[in-house]
């Protein structure tokens, strides 16, 4: 068996996607010693270090980054000169494929109603075709959650036993509380409530700030703090934040990005880690904070309504909600962390996706 896979993503920026595919593909080569993966991207430094240098794997560099080069002459060409058994992408395949397809699309939620406006109207056209054209003609199609199989399903009219579930998973690194807290001491912080997401309207900090105010947790020694990018800023949260006392902004941390260690440093210090997100087609940093211990508040929707492990779900929809949930997380002396930690861990790991993937692999082929 031999995969030929676009780990072009690997090397950019970091995000979810690059995460699944490092994640699934360390664990499938451990399992399929016998076959060969082919990997694919214009870093080969960044793919050596993520993937290693095994004797099943091997690497092809591209020219450039440019995704219209990628996906219109690449690709093609290296698929038909492989001669792989099967090609992976995320999302997208190119137009043309010479030989089979997998694609894994994580989620649809620009194609949801209620979360159209966080999507520009070009991004939705565009991606909505490509995405269509790239499921349909695969000859497996994966997705991270069992939500995304319902939306996958019900969009493009593929039956939802036809569409394998290959989870992310959750590598945590395990750190005491005491180091946990002496290295985020070196950011001026003691007790703080925790959120780890981009900065977008989808993703609610507008929700978390008011709960925070609500609470006055500033006024009881808390900190907010806020760890991503601002890649669209809120208007609405902008006006919350404008309204709000000057004791509480001071209370407030906004970190665009931490290193490595240190995000699991501020996971396991943190008194409470809050999502609040209108919508996930996974939703991972709530599963990060529970496994190394930390309470969790977590909006119960989309894919994270399978989150049943956790005490505090929370259905934004109700009035103070949050709130309720966040003061009752605080003062809770019998939180299951570890019940929690453990339930996670045997839920979400690569090895269970990867056999997924190639018990897919295996009855397609």
């Amino acid at each position: 068996m031999k995969i030929l896979i676009d780990a072009h993503k690997i090397g950019e920026k970091h995000e979810g996607t690059s995460t699944h595919l490092i994640g699934l593909y360390r664990a499938l080569m451990g399992l399929k010693p016998d076959w060969v993966f082919v990997f694919v991207g214009p870093f080969k430094a960044a793919m050596q270090e993520a993937f290693g240098t095994g004797d099943n794997c091997r690497y092809i560099t591209l020219s450039t980054p440019n995704k219209f080069r990628r996906l219109l002459w690449d690709l093609p060409q290296l698929m038909r000169r492989e001669a792989a058994d099967y090609t992976h992408f995320q999302y997208i395949s190119p137009l043309w494929c010479p030989t089979p397809t997998l694609v894994t699309i994580h989620d649809l939620l620009f194609l949801e109603p209620e979360f159209k406006a966080h999507f520009p109207w070009t991004y939705r056209w565009l991606n909505g075709l490509l995405f269509r054209l790239s499921a349909q003609k695969a000859k497996i199609l994966c997705t991270v959650s069992a939500y995304g199989q319902n939306q996958l399903s019900r969009r493009y009219g593929i039956d939802s036993q036809k569409i394998v579930i290959t989870p992310n998973a959750v590598s945590a690194q395990q750190m005491s509380l005491d180091k946990a807290k002496k290295r985020v001491a070196g950011y001026a912080l003691d007790r703080f409530i925790l959120f780890v997401s981009r900065v977008e309207p989808r993703k609610n900090h507008k929700a978390l700030w008011r709960a925070f105010e609500t609470l006055a947790l500033h006024k009881q020694g808390f900190k907010l703090v806020f760890i991503g990018k601002k890649e669209w800023m809120d208007p609405d949260l902008e006006a919350v934040m404008q309204q709000s006392d000057p004791s509480l902004l001071e209370a407030v941390i906004w970190l665009d990005s931490v290193p490595h260690e240190d995000l699991w440093a501020f996971y396991r210090a943190a008194a409470l880690f809050v999502y609040p997100s209108l919508g996930e087609g996974f939703g991972i940093p709530p599963l990060e904070a529970a496994a190394v211990g930390t309470p969790v508040v977590c909006a119960r929707n989309t894919a994270m309504v399978d989150f049943e492990f956790f005490p505090y779900l929370v259905d934004l929809n109700q009035p103070e909600s949050l709130e309720k949930a966040m003061n009752a997380a605080l003062n809770d002396p019998e939180y299951p962390a570890q019940q929690i930690a453990e339930a996670i861990q045997n839920q979400y790991n690569w090895s269970a996706s990867a056999k997924s993937l190639a018990q897919a692999i295996e009855q397609s082929n």
